[in-house]
């Protein structure tokens, strides 16, 4: 009488396996659709999709979500909208425990997001905290998992966090410290990737020519040309950049205006790039070319560094206006150039966004948190449970009907009880009275 069931059984199992496969799928190809939108410059689709993301999940809060928070706050940062980005890679940070998979990521973007909104103390703090992390992970407390504890003892983890304090020491015009961070970079051990190694010696480079160290920086400019060779490599843009910098105050102008035109090739009219083709221009006394190169320039670069020499550039052409007769263009020039020296404004924090208002009332009071030895037993025997009974249902053993009765029956089991384990296991847990002030 229940001939039919066994084949109901593994209909049900295949669709169970199918669906999950389609959910990655899904996930994945949504992921692509992002990345394809921000590769061809559509930002608006890129943070739509982002957004959509959220909202999707909102309501179910699964254990993923803290990593739709963070690629959301990433997208909104890549396309310049960087106090929207940081408000909820905040928001990411907040609503994760440290012991969280995701906390590592989430500190690190939000401590290298505020850096470019020139917010270094808050940087600073952001990333002290991800190097903590790892003498954190071996609290008792600490419940994330034995492959994030490995993560975070690792020296590519640690290159991660002081590559990124670099970073913040360098738009802070710390270029002593920057240095300092990235020839710790490069003394850890392991082997880093062709690719991180070439970065490393240009933050290296760029470092030194900041602090006029121009032996120093040649020097490991050399060491660029010798591991990459002829070949291409990600990042190369930058080097040339870094290199077309150098030569400008070698006074190495026709090779500077070389490096960086072929940087403009490859990145577009930045803003920096463009200045110091400008600069390079109006030292060979090309005044004419100095200023096409400014006129290219449609927002002033954001770093206080690069707003004063854009500044001085202007004061030096205002006053070749002046000794032309053009006094109306020179005090054009001269009153940019007072724009530029005054405090950058910090783009502030999104407040009003309606999605970001619902998110943080739906986590409120909420925390997500690694996995407890307990839970991560449970969490094991659940799977090893729903193994089990997927290999006995398709492997088309022949059994006889008590035990088809027993396998469906365990199958609803399992199935009614997917939803509310999962989220007893990764869901968002309520925040201790210990942990209110931390973060």
């Amino acid at each position: 009488m229940i001939g039919w069931l066994p084949t109901l059984l593994r209909l049900v199992v295949i669709g169970i396996v199918l669906y999950q496969v389609v959910s990655v799928v899904r996930a994945l190809a949504h992921a692509r659709r992002v990345r394809r939108a921000l590769i061809r410059g559509d930002r608006v689709t890129a943070v739509r999709l982002s957004r959509q993301a959220v909202h999707v999940k909102l309501g179910r809060l699964p254990p993923g979500f803290p990593f739709l928070l963070l690629s959301l706050g990433r997208i909104l940062v890549a396309c310049d909208r960087v106090g929207e980005g940081i408000a909820w890679l905040r928001l990411a940070d907040e609503s994760t425990g440290a012991d969280h998979r995701a906390k590592p990521a989430i500190l690190i973007d939000l401590g290298l997001s505020l850096a470019s909104a020139g917010r270094y103390e808050e940087a600073e703090s952001v990333l002290a905290r991800a190097s903590e992390l790892y003498v954190e992970s071996a609290h008792p407390d600490f419940h994330g998992g034995a492959i994030q504890r490995w993560y975070m003892r690792t020296p590519k983890y640690k290159r991660r966090t002081a590559n990124a304090r670099g970073y913040v020491a360098m738009r802070s015009e710390r270029f002593e410290d920057a240095r300092t961070w990235y020839e710790a970079v490069r003394a850890m051990p392991g082997t880093p990737r062709r690719n991180d190694r070439l970065a490393n010696l240009n933050n290296l480079a760029a470092a030194s020519v900041q602090l006029g160290d121009l032996n120093g920086a040649e020097r490991y400019v050399d060491e660029v040309h010798e591991l990459a060779g002829e070949n291409s490599w990600s990042g190369q843009d930058y080097f040339l950049g870094t290199r077309g910098d150098l030569r400008l105050a070698q006074g190495r102008l026709k090779e500077a205006r070389a490096d960086l035109t072929k940087v403009l090739t490859l990145r577009g009219p930045d803003p920096r790039t463009l200045l110091c083709l400008a600069e390079a221009a109006y030292k060979e006394g090309s005044s004419e070319d100095a200023i096409g190169y400014l006129n290219r320039i449609k927002t002033p670069p954001a770093e206080p560094e690069w707003r004063r020499r854009l500044a001085d550039t202007l004061e030096s052409l205002a006053e070749l206006d002046e000794s032309a007769g053009h006094a109306e263009a020179a005090q054009k020039r001269r009153a940019e150039a007072n724009t530029l020296r005054a405090e950058v404004p910090h783009p502030h924090e999104a407040s009003d966004d309606p999605l970001l208002a619902s998110v943080r009332s739906a986590l409120a009071g909420r925390r997500f948190r690694g996995l407890s030895t307990p839970r991560s037993v449970a969490l094991g025997l659940y799977l090893l449970a729903c193994l089990s009974l997927g290999i006995l249902i398709l492997g088309g053993f022949d059994v006889p009907p008590p035990a088809v009765l027993a396998e469906a029956a365990l199958l609803v089991l399992l199935c009614a009880a997917s939803l509310p384990l999962l989220r007893w296991l990764l869901g968002p847990e309520a925040v201790r009275a210990n942990e209110q002030l931390q973060t």
